[in-house]
């Protein structure tokens, strides 16, 4: 009797290994989607977690917010959208009893409403009658049609189907979206950029400096003469300064926002090249920015999907999953990623004094980038054109010694103030022939604050 029990569990257990090796080796499919989709691109699951090329599920002019943990599901032919999607319309109101099986939708402007109960699929509205309403679970969350639900409660909802590109995409919209949705596929669509080809593939040793501290120090303005002794009795003539030479890196971060664009134009005026350490929500929310600083020749860095420094601090694994997903954001709208990164607020606290951090940013690869002048175009009330402007100017002439080096790394933020004070200062760095300024590329010494126990 024994024997026979263990023959019959050990057929079973290598009936259950093949089945395992046949699903593992077989290409990966849609998971919850119609069969059509395994060709589709942005539709497959891959290995357990979803990635995109293009997003295949739009709020207005932006990726829904959670389109990576609940994405688009397209079953007998009928497009599924996460519940918690109709959070995120201005006018629309969204209330859950999911325990109790209820959950009410009502569209402020009109009065449309849905009240369901998903344990049996019927669906009170604003019409006055009951409609069926199927609802489905996917990724251990509520699932419903979008289309009947738009069509109930007054909203948009248009689908985009390329099987040649292998995209399939729904957006679901109010009277506040501004693109066609033919245009919006576009701007999310990956376009070829040639990476650079940097000289070699060893990251290049950082060079850790003494921080700029939190409140800005006193500006003076800077001197453009100084006076010259001799000639004509009681008159002081004076003579140009002749500034030292300069490497300068402007570093730009907390965007792209409204205000990217007028620095970017003001940067093609003077023929200058930046850095800019975007954030991953703000990229999605401005893709044709993220575009337009590759495709001008500037340098693009990573700053955390969402600045949120606590997550971060909260351990190396933490830091490299940010990392991960404001990478993966990146590539989506440039198809390419980056090994510049640039910490919220800088390195600071535990980033900078807890080794662990620092190894895991070089076992990632990254080159991790602070500053050493520090424009406080941010600081309420320092942030005039005027104190920005001396701010840096004066920080310029003293960097040798105060830092002990020539290379300067400046740092802003992309503020109305900052543009201000660009209109003034960039023309100043172009006129002075011993400065450089360059864009940060992957084989640039870093300036970090890894190791400093205290910011002074």
């Amino acid at each position: 009797m024994r024997p026979a029990f263990f023959r019959i569990l050990t057929i079973v257990f290598i009936f259950t290994l093949i089945i395992g090796l046949l699903l593992s080796s077989a290409p990966m499919s849609a998971l919850y989607n119609d069969e059509k989709f395994n060709d589709y691109e942005n539709m497959r699951d891959k290995g357990g977690s979803v990635k995109y090329t293009v997003p295949n599920l739009f709020r207005e002019d932006i990726p829904f917010p959670n389109v990576q943990k609940y994405p688009l599901v397209v079953q007998g032919g009928i497009n599924y959208v996460p519940l918690e999607m109709f959070f995120y319309f201005s006018n629309i109101t969204l209330n859950t009893d999911l325990a109790g099986g209820n959950f009410y939708i009502s569209n402020d402007k009109t009065g449309a409403y849905i009240s369901s109960n998903v344990k049996t699929d019927v669906v009170a509205t604003h019409l006055k009658r009951t409609i069926t309403l199927p609802t489905r679970i996917f990724y251990s969350t509520r699932y419903v049609p979008a289309k009947d639900v738009c069509a109930i409660i007054g909203l948009t909802c248009e689908v985009y189907d390329n099987p040649t590109d292998g995209v399939y995409v729904l957006r679901i919209s109010d009277s506040s979206a501004k693109y066609d949705f033919s245009e919006l596929i576009k701007m999310y669509s990956p376009v070829k950029v040639v990476e650079p080809t940097p000289s070699n593939n060893v990251t290049t040793p950082p060079v850790t400096v003494q921080p700029t501290p939190d409140n800005p120090p006193a500006t003076e303005p800077p001197a453009t003469t100084r006076p010259v002794t001799g000639g004509s009795p009681g008159k002081v003539e004076t003579k140009p300064i002749e500034y030292d030479a300069r490497t300068i890196y402007l570093t730009f971060e907390n965007l792209p926002n409204e205000n990217t664009g007028k620095i970017l134009d003001l940067l093609a005026k003077y023929n200058l090249k930046a850095t800019f350490f975007c954030e991953g929500n703000k990229m999605l929310q401005y893709p044709e920015l993220v575009r337009r600083i590759v495709a001008e020749g500037h340098s693009i860095g990573i700053h955390s999907m969402d600045h949120n420094s606590e997550f971060i601090e909260s351990s190396p694994e933490n830091f490299l999953s940010d990392i991960q997903k404001t990478n993966e954001v990146l590539s989506l709208l440039t198809k390419r990623k980056t090994r510049l990164y640039r910490a919220p607020e800088g390195l600071k606290n535990t980033l900078r004094t807890d080794s662990r951090w620092k190894d895991a940013a070089a076992a990632a690869g990254m080159c991790v980038w602070d500053w050493n002048i520090n424009s406080y175009d941010y600081y309420k009330g320092e942030n005039t054109t005027a104190k920005i402007y001396n701010r840096v100017v004066n920080s310029l002439s003293s960097l040798n010694d105060s830092h002990g080096t020539t290379v300067a790394a400046i740092r802003f933020h992309s503020e109305k103030e900052t543009i201000s004070a660009l209109e003034k200062l960039l023309p100043f760095l172009k006129s002075i022939k011993s400065y450089t300024t360059k864009a940060i590329d992957e084989t640039t010494p870093q300036i970090n604050f890894f190791g400093i126990e205290r910011l002074d």
